[in-house]
């Protein structure tokens, strides 16, 4: 915890997380939870962690399927389905 000039207390990423964080665009990713946009629900493992996804444009994205990281918004990342012949 921080606390700022006016004796408030706040929370803040460390500046190698916050790296992490914004370069986590264009990375790949394998979708371990359904995506799910209707029921609000989708989990991609990128890297060993696994993050809260929405589909790009509202699809749903079977478990295994490989994924690109399009956006991000707070924690959440919006992805896009790779097409098979790219998935490795």
């Amino acid at each position: 915890r921080l606390t700022d000039v006016t004796g408030v207390q706040t929370c803040a990423l460390p500046i190698s997380r916050k790296m992490y964080i914004d370069g986590l665009v264009n990375s790949t990713g394998r979708v371990t939870v359904e995506i799910n946009p209707l029921l609000d629900k989708g989990l991609v493992k990128i890297d060993g962690e696994d993050w809260r996804a929405t589909s790009i444009d509202g699809n749903t994205i079977p478990v295994d399927s490989i994924v690109k990281v399009v956006r991000l918004e707070g924690t959440l990342i919006f992805v896009e389905i790779l097409p098979r012949e790219t998935q490795k």
